[in-house]
């Protein structure tokens, strides 16, 4: 019976003939073998017929062109022919295909030999469709196996992976036991049996849809597993229906984790599935199988929260390992019994076996760690920190409770379990809170987001920036118990560094998904950064466009798998700028670690080492794009011109290309910061660059959505998150997000898509939407307003919203306010009426301004900070008029109260000052009566007697009473002088009184007569000359800048609560509780009465112009 090297044996002569006969010159060729064991095979048996020595070349996985990784393994060497191994491999096939095609005017020149490439069908088809002119110059061997070859490998492959399932312990994918390249073969055998004239026997048919059916497991498609199963038939053994149970059991706990609002029923049929497995192995008196997956079924239980069967089925697995001798299940056996304790409240008893359950997992003995991921990743698992810690928490251990929560953060991976990760995270967030710990809170809380998004758990990451997803849009999301108990697919594809981050992007970001981004990184990429004129692009737009986003989740990830023409791309992104040169040499360093594994023996700590490290990869056949992003913050953390020249000239040799070769410079910054770059390019014009060096044309503006875009983007987000909405909610949103213009902002979106997911019920369905009222929009932008405030402590959400509203003004604009505007403003509302509290904003501006509420603007002297849209305007001022005509009142009855107390303690304190100027007065009377001078007596005794009373002022806390009587004392004192009558004792007393009052005073100035009430509102007249005060007593009165009173402006029926003078300083506005704004001339006289208001009028205010109230 002939074999495949017998019965290919001709195509195999013709190829060795075909390479032979083109010696000394290119030509191409192209072997066709869909089987990786005949490749082997054949390439060995040609290199025994072909008279010339052929060099093997294998592609690596991450290679991204062709011809220069054929120059770099050839150097200087000319072989006699080349066969290249490995485009099945390359991971990014589509763009070495394309680069090799543009590239193929080179290959004649540089390479003058034979060059054979090994081809499946699958890069058979992508040459015919892609690169059809390169294709077009090879010819094409083909080479296949005989019909009992086919039998025998389908048979193998079969046995192979039913062998490991027996012995694995969880679910293990075809693709860890035969290798990436498995189900292609088995489908191309399949294809190639009915030509052989051979059918599949039962048996191998049945394995063959069970095999099927994993792949389809594992890629996700869960319906189309069941169905394969269900093919399989009965089968005889019962350890193999256990297998075939246990395998339709994870599909039930798949789908149970997609239902994320009812999955219960499918946790139902997992849980019973699972018992019929275990209860296959026990028949086969198969206990080892019992040991091995037991688990799984406690998993679904623990799901079910069925706690008395999970503590037995626990114990039964304890048991089973001790008899066994093993340690691969003991870890999470102690999981499950710590946290069956947990919710029996049995707290010191679940502290334990939560520190047992670690101790196995982290022992050097513990060789499978199953309680994680894979055996073979040796992660380990988050789930015992999370039930120690809550133990702790319950045992109030706080602190022992946060110390473990932050091991667990720091040891563990999210890919692990990224469910139980988040809850880590939650856990640790709710205890920082609780110690009034919140700007920690909050930052573990946007911690959460970004890792929830990263791994599907989360449609929308809210204010928040867009980072790389670590898995495939097809590999869906995987929970605790997904990949701890056997319920995962495909593990992540990609390199691991040194802490095992996962640097792997996936394909869906190259087309645009889901960021709504594909034009824009299509063109920054190919007609920017490929063609070679630009050296510079500066990307802008409007803060909360998404600039960060697309470069960190979208531009960064397609360059670093990109080749353009014969260069690698090295993608390097800068945000950190007080340190600039060193922060550079770091991103430079580790994007050449992760990107194309090199490690640099030396830090790049200095400009010069940076531009060695540059030009050593032009010479690496590499072109770095430099990114800098937020560059805005770079002009105010540099402040001094000097410091910024060193980043200009660096960017100027980049751009100019000489020194610095195949280098692209990216600056990313908000389009109001623009005008800052006019000195980098003064700088180019004095190093004779072209004038405009800032022209249009090398810009790139990153604009809002379309709605068409933004539709888009919420239906990619939410069905790869699992959180859908229905179609007519997406379009009701769409249109509430739409602009007058038809634009819809990104972080607009972001941020109400967040708050659909954040509520109570999540809201998915359009009649859920509408019962938020006539504005859905705006009630969940309220809603989120209040969770943000909510997130600054409940002590602080008063400070917090006045923080808001001083960021606003009655015209429902956004204002722009300092910090120190916004503490004088926290310092003068009625909530802050006590003088000796200051409110500081320093605590909690971080946290509105990392929530996306607030955007601060670095700015010159002084940055300031202004909401993120005009939309918030209008709830926040509703709110803030709410409270303050709340708190108005409050402070009101307050200061009533307080002011009845000041006069029955002036009262006392005058009582206690005429008392003690009687006695002195008759003592001193009697003095100098009998010195025969009664007259000078008397008038010493008076100014003993105000500087007494001076003194108790001040002891009572009446500063500016105490320093007009200290000093009408002094004046008296002065006038005893000038006639000799001053006594050494009086004066001596009046000094005192004096210097006490003047040094210890912190009141500035007191208008002593005027108003009988409170005074609401003060303004001054622009000329600075005329005091307006709008008072308790329902008069506006004007003063002299020296206090005299100059008007009492008698109209409002109620207290007048503010007062303003108009900028041209000819109209007075006042407003009061009675509802009405009253306009005055400047001489006090009336002009108009402006009515409308149903309540309180709070303030009044006039544009600038002075036309407007």
């Amino acid at each position: 019976m002939p074999n495949s090297l017998t019965m290919n044996d001709d195509v195999l002569e013709e190829l060795a003939w075909a390479i032979e006969a083109s010696e000394g010159e290119f030509a191409l060729f192209f072997a066709r073998c869909n089987y990786g064991h005949l490749q082997g095979e054949l390439r060995q048996r040609l290199q025994e017929k072909c008279s010339l020595p052929i060099k093997e070349i294998s592609l690596q996985p991450s290679v991204q062109t062709l011809y220069t990784t054929l120059v770099a393994a050839l150097g200087q060497e000319k072989p006699a022919a080349v066969m290249v191994l490995g485009l099945e491999s390359v991971a990014a096939i589509e763009e070495l295909l394309t680069s090799t095609n543009n590239m193929r005017e080179e290959f004649p020149k540089s390479f003058p030999f034979p060059l054979v490439l090994w081809v499946n069908d699958q890069i058979l088809y992508l040459l015919i469709r892609l690169v059809p002119d390169f294709r077009s110059w090879g010819t094409t061997f083909n080479f296949r196996l005989t019909a009992t070859e086919l039998m025998v490998f389908l048979s193998d492959s079969t046995q192979q992976i039913l062998n490991e399932v027996l012995t694995a312990g969880e679910f293990v994918s075809n693709t860890e036991i035969l290798g990436n390249f498995h189900r292609r073969e088995i489908e191309s055998a399949l294809q190639d049996l009915p030509d052989s004239g051979k059918e599949l026997v039962p048996k191998l048919a049945a394995n063959l849809e069970f095999i099927l059916g994993r792949d389809d497991y594992a890629n996700h498609q869960i319906e189309q597993a069941l169905a394969h199963y269900q093919q399989c038939g009965e089968m005889k053994s019962p350890e193999w229906r256990g297998i075939l149970l246990l395998h339709q059991g994870w599909c039930y706990c798949r789908q149970a984790q997609q239902e994320k609002t009812d999955g219960k029923s499918y946790w139902q049929q997992a849980k019973e599935t699972f018992r019929q497995a275990i209860n296959c192995f026990e028949e086969a008196h198969r206990q080892d199988l019992v040991a091995l997956y037991i688990n799984h079924l406690g998993e679904v239980l623990r799901q079910l929260a069925d706690w008395d069967e999970l503590e037995r089925i626990a114990h039964k697995s304890l048991k089973l390992q001790e008899e066994a001798g093993g340690r691969s299940k003991l870890a999470q056996d102690y999981s499950f019994l710590a946290e069956v304790a947990l919710n029996f409240n049995q707290w010191q008893q679940a502290k334990e076996f939560a520190q047992q359950a670690l101790s196995v997992q982290t022992s050097p003995q513990s060789t499978h760690l199953c309680v994680s991921a894979s055996p073979r990743l040796h992660v380990l698992s988050p789930h015992p920190f999370l039930i120690l810690a809550q133990a702790l928490r319950q045992l109030n251990q706080t602190q022992e409770a946060i110390d473990c929560l932050e091991k667990g953060i720091k040891v563990t991976q999210p890919q692990s379990e990224p469910l139980t990760y988040v809850k880590l995270l939650s856990k640790l967030r709710s205890l920082y809170f609780s110690q009034k710990q919140y700007l920690k809170a909050f930052e573990i809380k946007q911690k959460q987001q970004t890792i929830e998004l990263q791994f599907q758990l989360r449609a929308f990451i809210g204010a928040g920036q867009l980072q790389p997803v670590l898995f495939d849009e097809d590999a869906g999301v995987e929970d605790a118990g997904t990949r701890r108990h056997g319920y995962a697919g495909r593990r992540e594809r990609g390199d691991k560094g040194d802490k095992g981050d996962i640097t792997f992007f996936p394909s869906w970001i190259s087309s645009g998904y889901p960021f709504g981004r594909k034009q824009d990184i299509e063109y920054l990429v190919n007609e920017r950064i490929a063609l070679p004129q630009h050296k510079l692009t500066v990307l802008y737009g409007p803060s909360g466009v998404g600039k960060s986003s697309l470069i960190s989740a979208g531009l960064i990830p397609v360059l670093g798998k990109k080749a353009i023409g014969d260069r690698l791309t090295l993608p390097v992104k800068l945000t950190i700028y007080t340190d600039w040169v060193k922060a550079l040499g770091k991103e430079l360093a580790e994007a050449l670690r992760i990107y194309k594994g090199i490690e640099l023996a030396t830090p790049l700590d200095s400009i010069e080492a940076i531009r060695t490290q540059l030009q050593a990869n032009a010479e690496r056949h590499l072109l770095t794009v430099l990114v800098f992003d937020q560059f805005e913050e770079f002009f105010f953390v540099c402040s001094h011109l000097p410091l910024r020249n060193e980043l200009y000239q660096f960017l100027l040799d980049c751009v100019k290309g000489k020194e610095i070769p195949f280098v692209k410079v990216i600056l990313a910054l908000r389009e109001d910061y623009l005008h800052y770059l006019l000195e980098f390019e003064r700088l180019a014009e004095s190093e004779g660059l072209e004038s405009d060096l800032l022209r249009k044309d090398q810009r790139y503006y990153l604009g809002n959505f379309s709605p068409e875009t933004a539709r888009t983007v919420i239906t990619k987000l939410t069905e790869r998150s699992q959180f859908r909405l229905e179609d007519k909610l997406i379009t009701a949103l769409v249109n509430d997000l739409a602009t007058e213009l038809k634009q819809v902002r990104p972080i607009e979106l972001q941020i109400v898509g967040a708050q659909l997911q954040a509520e109570k019920i999540k809201i998915t369905t359009l009649s859920q939407y509408q019962q938020l009222g006539s504005n859905p929009k705006a009630t969940l932008a309220q809603r989120w307003l209040n969770m943000v405030v909510a997130d600054c402590g409940e002590e602080n959400i008063p400070i917090a919203w006045q923080i808001l509203a001083s960021l606003t003004d009655e015209k429902g604009r956004r204002t722009l306010r300092t910090q120190a505007e916004l503490e004088s403003n926290l310092n003068l509302t009625p909530i802050s009426m006590s003088p000796r509290h200051h409110v500081t904003a320093s605590p909690l501006l971080p946290i509105l301004i990392g929530s996306g509420l607030v955007i601060h603007w670095r700015q010159e002297p002084e940055g300031r900070y202004q909401l993120v849209h005009d939309y918030l305007v209008e709830p926040i001022r509703q709110k803030f008029n709410a409270d303050f005509s709340k708190a108005f009142k409050e402070a009101k009855t307050k200061a009533e109260k307080a002011e009845a107390g000041r006069i029955r303690l002036l009262k006392w304190s005058l009582v206690g000052a005429v008392a003690a100027v009687v006695l002195l007065a008759i003592s001193t009377k009697r003095a100098f009566i009998s010195a025969g001078n009664a007259e000078r007596g008397k008038e010493n005794a008076e100014v003993l007697a105000q500087s007494l009373n001076a003194k108790n002022f001040f002891n009572s806390g009446f500063e500016i009473e105490a320093l007009t009587t200290a000093l009408q004392a002094e004046g008296q004192a002065r006038a005893l002088a000038e006639k000799n009558w001053l006594e050494p004792d009086t004066k001596i007393r009046s000094l005192t009184a004096l210097r006490q009052v003047v040094y210890g005073i912190r009141t500035h100035n007191l208008i002593q007569q005027g108003h009988s009430g409170l005074v609401w509102s003060v303004s001054f007249s622009p000329d600075g000359k005329t005091i307006a005060s709008a008072g308790e007593d329902r008069t506006v009165r004007l003063w002299q800048a020296d206090g005299s009173e100059l008007a009492t402006l008698e109209g409002h029926s109620s207290p007048v609560l503010s007062v303003s003078f108009s900028p041209d300083g000819k109209t007075i506005a006042s407003a009061g509780e009675d509802g009405t704004v009253r306009l005055w001339q400047a001489d006090g006289s009336k002009l108009d009465t402006l009515e409308g208001h149903s309540g309180s009028v709070f303030s009044v205010s006039f544009s600038p112009d002075s036309k407007t109230i």
